[in-house]
């Protein structure tokens, strides 16, 4: 059967049932949301749209291969990313289910090489919740200056030699969350271990079981895989991102939009049968957050409790929504980067739920009263977020200045008391006050997205010596070793000498806190030694030991 002969016939036996479920109105306008991503010549997306068990709506725009020319359709198969997760927390369910396994077992009992000397325990559940403190081993490579995508020979089996290399965890597990890859290749590896198969094996023989007949885990990025929707960024022109990652379980699910839906439907109607399956999407008690359920996130979307997930390997992007007091389930695939799937899916939930959902509120603009506390004086100095992005205000003769990472100061001006602006857009506004603890901070506002509040660091007293912190630092999680060069005025170079070498450079935000390109270091001394813990979005506290 030809791929046009299969594809029509598809739309014959599916698209009736459409025209009842959706108004007119309402499939033009969500057409219209899916074909604004798609530009001619260039690739695409699959959208698709089940409710109460039936499939209502489907969509294909683009080309999977630019070369060929070659148009998405209903066998184009996407890369979902870290959409895998939920397949993979569902295999390790069904272990649990047969009672090879159970949540709160020690992770160290199926893989003692992990963290063998840690006294307390790392439990299945806290790597299914991301509440294990096991650092992200794609950051962890960053740091060796490791690109993973284009770095031959990475797997699972080299990830998880890294990981038994960590001396501790990032905190005592259960007691945080920390979204980490780590914990689902880990999960992997306990599948594999217990089952006796390579986990690619058994996961496909599983999703077959489950109707999901054209997805598999890719273990090898060698392997030919007919009808792929191939990568492409927008850099003026289409670039093709050549892949060269045989990481999975964490991701590098491929599988069709169909099988997407064929899995929405089963959630939405083999309540029986796939009671277990469904615990992958059950919100369950967490003493420290219980958004995170098994492999999908729950929150709120204008006034509707919603389960979801995204999933990003560069180019290749998905996303699905559900909302359950609905029966409505969204599912986007793309293989642009030029396409946001989470924004379609919910520009196609304001269309499709409009009489559900509650008006959107704007975001706020500014605070509800304006204070004036502070000196001019005392408004001066460094605000930082826990992540290391930060403002620093300073004069200039007359003038006020806004300094942000890796952008040109800004010129803000007092609007009235504490309240500034910037006076080349006036909607940026920020508004300084003191916190619960007493902390001076300030609160950038915009109309764009919600206002964020960073708290001031200590000021650089009159003798401070940038250079004491100079010097080269050793990691053994890593066995990254760092050299900071002082460049003066409490700026430094840093040398990483790993897998790779590499340089960022560094600038004191404090005496103790510095900002290094995207990298946040703390600064302390213990024993007579000097030392600093390096965190960015996905590791915390990577202890760094001078040595020399």
């Amino acid at each position: 059967m030809t791929r046009l002969f299969f594809f029509t016939a598809l739309l014959f036996f599916f698209f009736p049932t459409q025209g009842q479920e959706l108004t007119d109105s309402q499939r033009e306008q969500i057409d219209q949301i899916a074909r604004w991503n798609v530009r001619d010549g260039g690739p695409g997306l699959a959208v698709g749209i089940v409710r109460a068990g039936e499939i209502i709506y489907e969509y294909y725009g683009g080309l999977e291969d630019i070369k060929s020319k070659t148009s998405i359709d209903v066998e184009t198969v996407f890369n979902i990313a870290s959409n895998a997760k939920q397949f993979t927390a569902c295999l390790v369910l069904e272990l649990i289910q047969s009672g090879q396994l159970q949540l709160n077992d020690d992770i160290r009992k199926t893989l003692p090489e992990i963290l063998p000397n840690y006294p307390q325990p790392i439990t299945v559940q806290q790597l299914l919740k991301h509440s294990s403190g096991i650092r992200d081993v794609y950051d962890l490579w960053d740091v060796q200056g490791i690109v993973w995508w284009k770095t031959r020979g990475l797997n699972n089996e080299v990830a998880l030699a890294l990981l038994a290399q960590q001396q501790s965890p990032q905190f005592e597990p259960g007691t945080a969350f920390s979204y980490s890859n780590s914990n689902y290749l880990l999960l992997a590896e306990i599948v594999a271990r217990i089952t006796g198969k390579p986990f690619a094996s058994h996961a496909g023989e599983r999703l077959k079981a489950w109707g999901l007949n054209q997805s598999f885990y890719l273990a090898d990025h060698n392997r030919d895989i007919p009808n792929l929707a191939k990568p492409y960024f927008d850099f003026g022109k289409w670039y093709y991102y050549r892949w060269r990652s045989h990481l999975y379980a964490d991701g590098a699910l491929f599988t069709t939009l169909r099988d997407q839906l064929q899995w929405e439907m089963k959630l939405q109607t083999e309540l029986d049968q796939l009671e277990l399956l469904l615990a992958s999407q059950q919100r369950l008690p967490s003493p420290v957050d219980d958004h995170y359920g098994y492999g999908v996130e729950f929150d709120t979307y204008r006034g509707l409790p919603r389960i979801r997930h995204e999933g990003s390997t560069s180019a290749w992007q998905a996303s699905f929504m559900r909302f359950p007091a609905q029966d409505v389930a969204i599912v986007v695939m793309s293989n642009s980067g030029a396409v946001y799937p989470n924004g379609v899916a919910q520009r196609i939930a304001n269309q499709l739920l409009a009489d559900d959902l509650m008006e959107e509120k704007p975001f706020p603009t500014g605070p509800e009263s304006v204070q004036s506390e502070f000196t001019d004086e005392q408004l001066l100095g460094t605000y930082t977020l826990e992540n290391g992005y930060y403002f620093r205000i300073r004069q200039d003769g007359s003038q006020w200045l806004l300094e942000r990472p890796n952008r040109d100061a800004i010129v803000i001006e007092r609007e009235e008391g504490d309240l500034f602006q910037e006076v080349a857009d006036p909607a940026f506004k920020q508004s300084f006050t003191l916190n619960e603890d007493g902390q001076q901070t300030v609160t950038a506002y915009y109309p764009t997205h919600n206002p964020f509040t960073l708290t001031k660091l200590a000021d650089f007293p009159a003798d401070f010596q940038a250079q004491q912190w100079a010097g080269k630092y050793r990691n053994l999680d890593t066995g990254v070793t760092v050299q900071l060069v002082d460049r003066g005025q409490n700026t430094f170079a840093l040398k990483f000498q790993g897998e790779k070498r590499q340089k960022r450079d560094g600038v004191l935000l404090s005496p103790t806190i510095m900002n290094a390109q995207g990298y946040g270091l703390e600064f302390s001394e213990a024993d007579g030694r000097k030392q600093f813990a390096l965190s960015n979005n996905r590791i915390r506290g990577l202890q760094f030991v001078r040595v020399e």
